[in-house]
């Protein structure tokens, strides 16, 4: 069974989440993906491609057809695994305890120079 196919030529934005759910219909698909979709970074085990290179793609294509059963679960895997786990809600947490230690940073920096001035 073949998957998903997410470059930039078909779609502007590739929903990392939406297409790896597509491919794991069964949990026995392969995601082509776009070097150039943002979710390459983090879905490094699909079939990362340059949709402007022909044999690239075509490769790809066959390389996902012919793929092990046990291959294509595995990289399903740790697919699923990776936008389960890095979701927007992990995102916005981080955010805000960055946010956070810098607010504490600059806090300790301005209390740092109050107590030198008296």
């Amino acid at each position: 069974m073949f998957g998903a196919v997410a470059t930039s030529i078909f779609r502007r934005r590739a929903e990392s989440g939406f297409w790896t759910r597509r491919a794991t219909h069964r949990g026995d698909g392969v995601l082509v993906l776009s070097e150039f979709a943002g979710a390459a970074r983090e879905l490094a085990d699909a079939l990362i491609i340059n949709p402007y290179d022909i044999e690239q793609f075509a490769d790809a294509i066959r390389q996902g057809l012919e793929m092990s059963a046990n291959e294509r679960h595995a990289r399903m895997r740790l697919q699923t695994r990776q936008v389960e786990e890095h979701n927007i809600y992990r995102w916005a947490a981080r955010l805000l305890t960055q946010l956070a230690a810098t607010q504490a940073m600059g806090s300790d920096k301005t209390s740092g120079s109050k107590a030198a001035a008296s």
